[in-house]
């Protein structure tokens, strides 16, 4: 390990204590391994059957992948969430080139996070007021968060290789966005929105 746990824990500890107390305590059981990519980098895999195996970050350059990931996200986002943490390679490079004013990171697997503690410097993350984590959380508490945050543009985007670890959790959460979002359009566009209600109006007659 490059001794970046305790720093890391140090600052979770900060702005989330009993976060930090679970990961401080958790013994990971899952067959995960640590590897580096052909530029150096940390990835890790996780072996999900005798010959099914997932990487979580490119085997060549991690850096480049999420540079690549993080130039799609839109220069507008004001509160922009992303489904999956890995190891925080893509959060990390869009702190850099496209940072929104909110930042809600949503990762369900904790030893997956646990593996990003260890493995990569992630105090510019933890130490930031604009980053919301949700981490191992259930869905009842992002949709209290969502209930409470003042309306506003939000869009999110997936890193896929850790979504496809958990798919039943991450489209429960795509489809409570979804309804989230368009619930907001409606409210901003009252024309649109009374022109939906004459159309279900008919449809019901």
């Amino acid at each position: 390990m490059d001794g970046f746990f305790e720093k890391n824990l140090g600052g979770l500890k900060k702005r989330d204590p009993i976060l930090a107390e679970r990961l401080a305590d958790l013994k990971i059981q899952s067959p995960w391994v640590i590897c580096h990519s052909e530029n150096g980098q940390k990835t890790v895999r996780k072996h999900l059957g005798e010959e099914d195996l997932i990487y979580i970050h490119s085997r060549v350059s991690p850096k480049r992948e999420a540079q690549q990931w993080a130039a799609l996200v839109p220069d507008n986002a004001e509160r922009f969430l992303v489904l999956g943490f890995g190891l925080g390679y893509h959060l990390l490079a869009l702190q850099r080139i496209r940072y929104p004013k909110s930042l809600v990171i949503i990762e369900v697997d904790l030893e997956l996070f646990q593996l990003a503690m260890q493995l990569i410097n992630l105090t510019p993350i933890l130490r930031d007021s604009r980053v919301f984590l949700f981490i191992g959380d259930k869905i009842s508490a992002i949709r209290d968060f969502l209930k409470n945050v003042s309306p506003g543009s939000i869009s999110y985007r997936e890193y896929l290789p850790s979504t496809s670890l958990h798919p039943e959790y991450y489209q429960r959460i795509k489809e409570m966005l979804e309804d989230y979002i368009h619930k907001n359009r409606l409210m901003n566009n009252p024309v649109l929105s009374q022109g939906i209600i004459t159309l279900l109006d008919e449809t019901k007659r």
